[in-house]
């Protein structure tokens, strides 16, 4: 039982940062592109909060689909996070 509160609370603390991350991402992007500034950094904090937003949402949604205990949510499942990664990791290059 501990370990899956510490487990909650780490997942907690990374949706909370990559809320951070994104949300602070946005307004400087937004306030530098009126400006005209283009910055590589943004572009690199925008994946990372974009990464990190889908490894929180990939274990919420793992922890439903435990307690389906069905091998078609299990399939449908793996299919969605492979749909998510292979974009990504493509973004990375």
């Amino acid at each position: 039982m501990k370990g899956e509160l510490n487990s909650k609370k780490f997942f907690n603390l990374l949706a909370f940062c990559s809320l951070i991350i994104a949300g602070v991402v946005l307004v400087l992007t937004k306030v530098l592109g009126v400006c005209g500034i283009t910055w590589k950094l943004l572009g690199i904090l925008n994946t990372i909060a974009y990464t990190l937003a889908f490894v929180v949402t990939a274990v919420a949604a793992y922890h439903y689909v435990r307690t389906k205990h069905s091998v078609a949510y299990t399939v449908i499942y793996v299919i969605a996070v492979i749909l998510v990664i292979i974009p990504l990791i493509l973004n990375l290059f």
